[in-house]
């Protein structure tokens, strides 16, 4: 069950500790971030991730309209996403915002990423991320 563990303006942060699931929303009024606090929001959450060390990571981007300038991008690689299998991860789901220019900058970061030790996903919707980070991988027996 998704618990509410942190809120500010800009982001919304769950955690799943049954499921090993940590979610963040965007909220829309992140349009209004400077490039300093986009950057002390990922280390925020690569702290948070680094504590909680989930198997699987939502990023709900559904409200953002914060548009990711090709410096940042790589500072989300470099800080996030490749940190994410140093801490376990299995799973990244990326709920597509409905702004197109920011959507397209979200995409162009995480698609842009080195790691290739977890699976990624892009979704249109919550319920749909969430279903495909609950599924259990079969187990293939000989």
């Amino acid at each position: 069950m998704l618990e509410l563990t942190f809120e500010n303006e800009f982001t919304k942060v769950f955690v799943d500790t049954e499921n090993a699931i940590y979610r963040y929303d965007w909220k829309g009024n992140n349009r209004y971030l400077t490039p300093e606090q986009y950057q002390e929001e990922i280390n925020h959450h690569k702290k948070r991730i680094a504590e909680y060390k989930p198997t699987s990571v939502l990023i709900n981007c559904t409200e953002s309209e914060f548009i990711i300038p090709p410096d940042l991008q790589q500072f989300v690689q470099a800080t996030l996403l490749d940190y994410l299998s140093e801490v376990g991860t299995k799973k990244l789901a990326i709920v597509q915002g409905r702004d197109f220019v920011s959507a397209l900058s979200a995409k162009q970061t995480f698609e842009a990423r080195a790691d290739d030790a977890y699976t990624m996903q892009f979704f249109s919707t919550e319920s749909d991320a969430s279903d495909w980070l609950l599924e259990k991988t079969p187990v293939i027996s000989s």
